[in-house]
């Protein structure tokens, strides 16, 4: 009887061990290091009521549609601070497709900055 006690107390010893999250030898999500999307980011531009406006989307062999686009609008802060959050080396290619422009330069150059600071790579077209 002592026996079966003292290798219960073990089990569950041994069971309580394995499930703390303390003891788990995996890094925290906060630390783990953030992979490059797979065909870069598309970044696309258009100007509405004189507001530019972005887009920043995975990158695909398709087009996407104009309304899916769209519906993902950024202000150029907001596309500063993503590139900010994308891993080093990330793929930035700048859409020109029929329907969406290109702002001015001095937009272009914050843009170049922030890609520069965040050293991602970015084409312009």
């Amino acid at each position: 009887m002592k026996t079966l006690v003292l290798m219960t107390a073990m089990l569950i010893l041994v069971f309580a061990g394995c499930s703390s999250p303390a003891r788990r030898s995996e890094p925290a999500a906060a630390a783990m290091p953030k992979e490059r999307a797979f065909k870069g980011i598309e970044l696309y531009c258009w100007q509405a009521e004189g507001v530019w406006h972005f887009a920043l989307l995975p990158g695909t062999n398709g087009m996407k549609p104009e309304s899916m686009v769209k519906s993902a609008s950024l202000t150029l802060a907001q596309v500063e601070q993503r590139f900010a959050e994308y891993p080093e080396g990330e793929c930035i290619f700048w859409s020109s497709r029929p329907g969406f422009g290109r702002p001015d330069s001095a937009i272009v150059q914050r843009l170049e900055t922030a890609a520069h600071k965040s050293t991602l790579y970015f084409t312009t077209p």
